[in-house]
């Protein structure tokens, strides 16, 4: 992955010198603003990210979203009062 990526880089002098930061970037999994809460939190698990940048229906990036406001989601569910 690209931390593993990353801390070869800076520990191995000739590698870093060589070392792009596109090398280590990698495209990360998008959130649209319609998703639900496990599909959000899926794409935590799968992706090993702790935050995940959300798009709008234009695919334009309308913020973030990381694993706090998810769980902060998750247990707001979870209080409510059964009907």
């Amino acid at each position: 992955g690209g931390s593993s990526a990353i801390a070869f880089a800076t520990n191995e002098p000739d590698a870093a010198a060589l070392t792009l930061a596109a090398d280590l970037m990698q495209p990360s999994p998008l959130v649209r603003a319609t998703d639900d809460l496990g599909k959000v939190a899926e794409l935590f698990l799968s992706s090993g990210l702790r935050q995940l940048h959300v798009v709008d229906g234009n695919g334009s990036i309308a913020g973030t979203i990381d694993e706090a406001d998810v769980t902060r989601a998750y247990l707001t569910l979870l209080a409510r009062p059964k009907t």
